[in-house]
């Protein structure tokens, strides 16, 4: 029999993220607080549980499928080896809305969305731990995109913990024309830089649901690699000057996200950036 299953795959921002010494294992420590906004991809897998090939396809329509390097395809084949499924035949299919290499989670998102679906359609009934252990084999920030909404992240990125929902607001999300940022190189550069944000701070707003103290909180280390004449920092000054609570760019970049209290400050927002950058006007997910 074959079945179908469709899931959306949501992209997070980083509201705060600290990052670490290196560890032994070539992995920094992170300390982050993640959030998961209603910018998806959409992924369908086709499942033939009945074959006994070992076959995993992985398909889109807007980009080049790299098939064994390819991060969903990574992500089944971790899903039946943690599980020791022998035979399987699977179709992944893929439409991709997430800028990639933008910090905004859109490869981890669409691993973790496969994971979470393979173990409804095989009926493995994963707990957190052992979801959390798969997505690690995968990449750092498959287990936040496993779990989603709004989480502390630490370790090298297994350690996800659900803490309250922030309050509702609007995040725009700016994708700078032409620019963008590999996470490898920006981890190499991050040793050099001795600068820090608080984590209590940004829990605290987040435990007050105080939108204010929230984006008075945000912090991310990698902004600190930036020139202040880049694009990315260029839409964040724009977005600051025509009425963001805050603005920051997410992950290593090169996305940059602004947190509005109300709908009218969001769309002023995102036409400050619309002539330089990709623009998004997203809510908030919480699971």
């Amino acid at each position: 029999m074959v079945k179908h299953i469709t899931e959306k795959a949501y992209a997070k921002i980083n509201l705060f993220l600290d990052v670490g010494e290196k560890r032994p294992d070539g992995y920094h420590n992170v300390i982050s607080v993640m959030q998961s906004i209603d910018l998806y991809d959409v992924i369908e897998i086709e499942c033939d549980k009945e074959s006994n090939d070992k076959v995993i396809k992985v398909c889109c329509e807007k980009s080049d499928i790299d098939g064994e390097n390819n991060v969903m395809y990574k992500a089944a084949k971790a899903f039946f080896d943690y599980n020791r499924i022998d035979n399987y035949n699977i179709k992944i299919e893929l439409t991709k809305n997430i800028p990639m290499q933008a910090g905004l989670g859109g490869g981890s998102a669409d691993a973790g969305c496969v994971i979470r679906v393979l173990d409804s359609l095989y009926s493995t009934r994963l707990n957190d731990s052992q979801f959390h252990e798969i997505g690690m084999k995968v990449g750092s920030d498959v287990p936040f995109c496993i779990t989603g909404g709004t989480c502390t992240v630490l370790g090298k990125g297994e350690l996800v913990t659900r803490i309250d929902n922030i309050p509702d607001c609007y995040v725009v999300v700016a994708m700078p024309n032409g620019s963008k940022m590999s996470t490898a190189e920006a981890y190499k550069k991050i040793d050099e830089l001795d600068v820090s944000g608080s984590f209590e701070n940004m829990t605290n707003a987040i435990s007050k649901h105080d939108i204010d103290m929230i984006a008075n909180g945000v912090f991310n280390k990698f902004e600190y690699l930036m020139e202040s004449d880049s694009p990315s920092m260029i839409v964040r000054k724009k977005m600051k000057e025509n009425g963001a609570n805050t603005s920051m760019m997410s992950g290593s970049g090169t996305a940059v996200f602004a947190i509005c209290d109300d709908e009218e400050k969001a769309k002023r927002v995102a036409k400050s950036v619309e002539n330089i950058s990709k623009v998004f006007v997203c809510k908030p997910i919480n699971f």
